[in-house]
């Protein structure tokens, strides 16, 4: 899917937000719909969902790691377009932070998640 957007520009007036349009710096220009993605549920217990969308076929990774950066799990998943969604068990985790890394073509970014048992 294709959109055309305008980019937006924030300014902050006395703790009050304020957005305009500026006009772009291209014309008629378009691009393809970033790639998001999410983790849930957050605080989680015994599983945690990433979901994502992808533009392309491919290959991806997704580590979980703990609060110094020591890799708990790494799992090398097949992707295709279109949405994806890989479910990791959380059993063998003790309580606390950890960051969920994935790597695609089109991501690469991290998302603090919270285990949380009874």
């Amino acid at each position: 899917m294709l959109l055309k957007y305008f980019k937006l520009n924030l300014n902050q007036l006395n703790n009050n937000y304020t957005s305009y349009k500026r006009k772009p710096n291209f014309k008629n220009k378009t691009e393809s719909l970033p790639a998001i993605w999410n983790v849930f549920p957050n605080p989680a217990r015994n599983q945690i969902s990433v979901a994502f969308n992808s533009n392309f076929e491919g290959q991806a990774n997704i580590e979980l790691v703990d609060v110094f950066g020591k890799k708990i799990y790494l799992s090398k998943i097949d992707i295709v377009k279109g949405e994806q969604l890989t479910i990791l068990n959380t059993d063998d985790l003790a309580n606390g932070t950890y960051f969920i890394r994935l790597y695609t073509p089109e991501i690469v970014g991290a998302r603090k998640i919270v285990i949380l048992k009874e």
